[in-house]
């Protein structure tokens, strides 16, 4: 192929098809809808960072010290709002899932029976007081074949102090 036959491609043609398609796509991914939440997250250490520099005094905002800050909320914030949805979640669960969640079993320690109509009937779901059996035998087991495996494979081991 040579370049009056390249030339004569419809490059132009081609180049509209492209824009049109990166339009739609970003027009479907990034500017829809559905991703505000994503901005709002992403925006989030920013707006913290510019509050703490307008509200502090001169001289003593650092860097580290807005990085500890950050730290300290992810790690209470995320696990934190995962337990609250799923707690929130457990009217909605089947019988099984609700078995897992801390409500289930702060039901168990009311002092009457909420009943099946009334304001608070979402939270009388008919399910089996007893915990499920094979998560608790798991969450039981696995640690003792991990910590037996460990032993096991501790004992093979060459530990070499000189090089």
């Amino acid at each position: 192929m040579n370049w009056s036959q390249i030339a004569a491609m419809p490059w132009m043609l081609w180049r509209r098809q492209v824009a049109a398609i990166l339009r739609l796509e970003l027009k479907k991914s990034l500017f829809s809808k559905r991703v505000w939440w994503i901005y709002v997250l992403t925006l989030g250490p920013v707006v913290v960072t510019a509050l703490h520099s307008l509200f502090s005094r001169f001289g003593e905002h650092t860097l580290a010290e807005d990085t500890m800050v950050f730290a300290g909320i992810f790690q209470v914030y995320f696990p934190a709002a995962t337990v609250w949805v799923w707690e929130n979640l457990n009217p909605f669960l089947p019988s099984q899932l609700k078995k897992i969640s801390a409500i289930f079993y702060l039901k168990s320690l009311s002092p009457m029976d909420v009943g099946q109509d009334g304001p608070l009937a979402i939270l009388a779901v008919v399910t089996d007081r007893r915990p499920p059996g094979w998560p608790f035998r798991v969450c039981w087991r696995c640690p003792r074949i991990v910590l037996a495996y460990a032993a096991v494979k501790a004992r093979t081991l060459e530990v070499s102090y000189s090089e």
